[in-house]
């Protein structure tokens, strides 16, 4: 009877315990990331940063290109809670306050990001989002999936969702003379054109 009182502590013991190791391998990855390339770091590495052993890290990942992909899609989906508050149409009405957002996460921590973007495996992860954000807008749209409307604003938002994951990528790694602090201002303006042909789309669809 006692064993029975006792499983659910036990199960629960283990789970924080999950969590925490978890929790230490990806900051050490990250604490590495800022002092090398990712392709230079190793399994011992991480260990020997986040003070575990091996058969610990292999009890959560297989390598460290998961331990990378579990973090960028923590990321990513922090990002996505900016769009999940209101319908994701509004973003092509106002996307000055979303970039904004986008902006004020990376800045609170712009020189992880910077390295963030410059591995491959974050390349996987955007473009899983961008799919997904395309798909959600046009739904959101209420646009038809077999209309000839929803593949010319699939292209339009493709080319323009495509373009803004480029430049935050150019601007975190200091590529142009852009601060984080002005891009939501200047995408904003360079989306204005695009925002204008998705709207002469949409009116024609309604005639």
């Amino acid at each position: 009877m006692e064993a029975k009182v006792d499983e659910p502590k036990r199960l629960k013991a283990e789970y924080r315990s999950s969590i925490r190791s978890k929790t230490m391998i990806k900051e050490a990855l990250l604490e590495l990331m800022i002092e090398k390339p990712f392709d230079k770091i190793t399994i011992t590495d991480i260990v020997k940063k986040a003070d575990i052993n091996r058969g610990t890290f292999y009890a959560h990942y297989d390598n460290t290109s998961e331990v990378l992909k579990s973090i960028s899609t923590s990321v990513m989906d922090e990002i996505s809670s900016v769009f999940k508050a209101k319908n994701n149409s509004d973003v092509l009405w106002n996307p000055r306050g979303y970039l904004k957002q986008i902006s004020d996460f990376f800045l609170t921590n712009p020189n992880y990001f910077a390295r963030l973007v410059e591995t491959d495996k974050i390349g996987e992860v955007l473009n899983e989002a961008r799919y997904s954000a395309i798909e959600k807008i046009l739904n959101d749209l209420g646009i038809d999936p077999s209309s000839n409307a929803r593949a010319q604003l699939a292209v339009i938002l493709d080319y323009s969702i495509s373009g803004i994951c480029a430049l935050y990528t150019d601007i975190l790694t200091e590529k142009i003379p852009v601060t984080l602090e002005e891009s939501a201002e200047y995408i904003a303006n360079l989306l204005a054109p695009q925002r204008n042909v998705v709207v002469d789309v949409l009116q024609q669809m309604q005639k």
